[in-house]
Formats: C-alpha cells, structure tokens, sequence
C-alpha cells in the first residue's frame, strides 16, 4: 500500500489517483481519475483507466482490484458501494462513506486506498 486516505469529494469535482492525498479539483475533461456527478448520483473515469463496480460482500483488496473485470466509464454509487480503479501506474479500491444528497449540499465521502499498481 502506497496511500491510504478519507476525502470528500463535492459534486462536479474529481480527485487524481496517485501516491499522494490529493485535493478535489473542479470536473475537467479527459484529466481527472474520478469524477463525482449527481442525477444520478455517480463516480466516472476521464484519464483512460478502469474503473469497475465491487460486490457489496467483497474486501477492498489489492487482488480483488486486479481480477476485477466487469470494466464500466460510471459506477452510479450509493452509500457502503465500493469500486475498483486500476490506471497511472496505480491500483485503487475505493468505499462510498458517504453519499449527502439535499437542497443544501452535495458531495461523496470516500475511504481509498491506493497500491502501487499496473500501467494501463
């Protein structure tokens, strides 16, 4: 495991998967790992990686992330969901902590744990 971290991330922003915590940035096209969107409420790829869906029963694992195949651009995420991310030379597991959805906020809490990975 190279990071481990708990972030939230608002709607419209997205976060880059590496060794570092990093800081949500505003959605921009084709350059972000993960990007949050609402109605639905959902988690996309934009930087070529590979994003797929974790059975609810399954461990956030190094392994599991890598046979993990059922490959998808958008997760649509509700609370306990997790997702597997493999792309940039890293492997990452992600859980939804969180998921606030109401006239006053809205953003996705996520616990994720980063491994150095496999390039894509």
């Amino acid at each position: 495991m190279v990071s481990q971290f708990t972030l939230d991330v608002p709607v419209g922003y997205g976060i880059d998967i590496s060794d570092k915590v990093p800081s949500p940035q505003k959605w921009n096209p084709s350059t972000l790992s993960l990007v949050y969107t609402a109605g639905p409420t959902q988690i996309s790829q934009h930087d070529g990686g590979r994003l797929a869906p974790l059975d609810s029963s399954a461990a956030v694992t190094y392994n599991a992330c890598l046979a993990n195949t059922r490959f998808t651009s958008t997760v649509y995420v509700h609370r306990d969901d997790k997702l597997c991310y493999t792309g940039r030379g890293y492997v990452a597991g992600v859980t939804m902590d969180k998921v606030v959805s109401d006239l006053s906020t809205q953003y996705l809490t996520l616990s994720i744990i980063v491994w150095q990975g496999i390039a894509t």
